[in-house]
């Protein structure tokens, strides 16, 4: 629970530090969006410990932080190329 909640706030806070090092550039604060959805799902998987009832929240969590990272690499590269 403790180690789930980790890596998954642990994905943001990397995107934090690598725009702060100036690896990535501002477009990439569209992952941020995924909060929307990863914070309830989070909340409730910490909640409670059901498999069956938590498992397609985490793959669910997955998908929504990944998205919106592709879309945010994807607005970066596209930013990089017409600006």
């Amino acid at each position: 629970m403790i180690l789930f909640n980790v890596l998954m706030y642990g994905s943001y806070l990397t995107i934090i530090v690598g725009w702060i090092a100036g690896i990535y550039q501002w477009p990439i604060v569209v992952t941020f969006v995924s909060l929307l959805k990863v914070y309830p799902q989070t909340k409730v998987f910490t909640e409670k410990q059901i498999k069956s009832q938590t498992f397609a929240m985490s793959i669910k969590n997955l998908v929504a932080f990944n998205s919106c990272y592709g879309l945010g690499l994807l607005l970066t590269l596209l930013w990089q190329v017409l600006g």
